[in-house]
């Protein structure tokens, strides 16, 4: 007696016999078709539990999906969201043959310039695979929000960590990751890669630039990042307990999401609007990230209750603990990919200077600003050069700031869109 032969797929349907179906077995008997289609979706099902709890890993999504590239992919995960009708107008999604784990490689996120919040985006390491994408759930933000979200969309985050940053500049968790110095670093204050960094004065030379890792990963992968409502706890330690809906496009993970309660948050307004990732669950290994081959902590949005000083995270054996908001740990941010194609925002300088300016003697001199100069992370503008002038430059904290000097070039790109990067005679940079 011979086995059933499985497919290995997981089967769209299972048979049903119909009336008029006659006793058959064999290889290709009636008999034989339903079952041997459930044997088929149990294999696959198996090799999945394989895949992601033992192995802990999960596949290349270009081979998954038969595409050569990110943008083919992103095209093509766009398809199986169905929010436009793309398959047919029930708008019901075809995750099949999509799970936790798949991944995608060859991000390059080396257009991250470091600031006194963040060190330097890094290019695609195969070694390392710092910049590895992975998919951690499907739909998770569906009909959340104070206005209900409803686009089916696939919930990504690193697999390990891209880069280090703090969470503030000083020790204090005051007002929760919805205003941290992170948050802005991430996606901004406002979630759309806009909405600066308040600093006390003095604001320093290097500040963060808002949005720099969204704008950057839209570069890589395109315009499919959804902005979604999350409540966060934005209490403050010993004083007011509150929380609010925010937009977030590109955001940090909870104690929740990764642990499925509370450890060092809140358990009232720490709670919130949060949910154990179906990635994480059951699953120590997966809590664990290296940076450049080792293994490291990584940042949870989290506050810690007990101290105002403090936020949670991730340590390098997978455990959850806290660290002082001003040291630099990991930054493994997750994203909402909705995958439905939008007007893309022009990208916007990081700090604006005068276009005209004096000398002592009031002589006054243009500098042309090519706006074609503009890049994702900074106003690289092409300068007339040399010139002495007092420029007013408006940093991140809107606070003006005079600096005399002479300007000129300290690197010339070959790409005449990149332009010049100018710096005054201080050795301050404008940029």
């Amino acid at each position: 007696m011979a086995n059933l032969i499985e497919s290995g797929l997981y089967e769209p349907g299972i048979y049903q016999w119909e009336v008029s179906d006659g006793p058959e077995g064999g290889v290709d008997g009636i008999d034989n078709v339903p079952t041997r289609q459930l044997a088929s979706r149990a294999g696959f099902l198996n090799d999945a539990r394989l895949t992601l709890h033992i192995a802990g890993k999960g596949r290349n999504l270009l081979t998954v999906l038969g595409v050569s590239n990110i943008t083919q992919a992103m095209a093509e995960l766009r398809r199986r969201c169905n929010n436009n009708g793309e398959i047919d107008s029930s708008k019901i999604p075809d995750f099949r043959g999509i799970r936790e784990g798949d991944y995608l490689d060859l991000i390059d996120l080396s257009g991250i310039a470091a600031s006194v919040c963040n060190g330097a985006g890094q290019a695609w390491n195969n070694t390392y695979k710092n910049n590895r994408i992975i998919i951690v759930g499907f739909n998770t933000y569906k009909y959340v929000g104070d206005t209900d979200n409803t686009k089916n969309h696939i919930l990504f985050q690193f697999a390990n960590v891209p880069l280090r940053a703090r969470m503030n500049p000083t020790n204090d968790n005051t007002g929760g990751y919805s205003v941290s110095e992170m948050r802005v670093f991430l996606d901004g204050l406002n979630g759309d890669g806009t909405g600066d960094f308040v600093y006390t004065d003095p604001a320093p030379d290097n500040p963060v630039i808002a949005g720099a890792f969204l704008n950057a990963l839209k570069a890589q992968i395109g315009n499919y990042i959804l902005p979604i409502r999350r409540l966060l706890d934005g209490s403050t330690f010993n004083g007011t307990q509150t929380w609010a809906w925010k937009t977030y496009s590109l955001f940090l993970l909870s104690e929740e999401n990764v642990y499925g309660s509370s450890a060092w948050g809140r358990k009232d307004y720490g709670d919130g609007q949060k949910v154990l990732l179906p990635y994480y669950a059951n699953s120590w290994e997966k809590r664990r990230k290296n940076y450049n081959g080792s293994r490291d902590s990584w940042w949870l949005m989290t506050p810690y209750s007990l101290s105002a000083a403090h936020f949670a995270a991730v340590t390098g054996t997978g455990h959850s603990y806290y660290s002082n908001a001003s040291a630099a740990l990991g930054c493994a941010p997750d994203s909402v990919r909705r995958h439905t194609v939008g007007r893309m925002r022009p990208s916007r300088p990081t700090q604006k200077e005068r276009t005209s300016c004096c000398d002592a003697g009031r002589h006054c001199t243009n500098i042309r600003l090519d706006t074609s100069g503009r890049t994702l992370l900074a106003w690289q503008g092409n300068c007339e050069y040399p010139v002495s002038c007092p420029v007013m430059l408006r940093g991140i904290a809107r606070r003006p700031k005079r600096l005399w000097g002479q300007y000129r070039p300290i690197q010339d790109h070959t790409d005449a869109a990149q332009g010049f990067f100018c710096k005054p005679r201080s050795g301050r940079n404008c940029i």
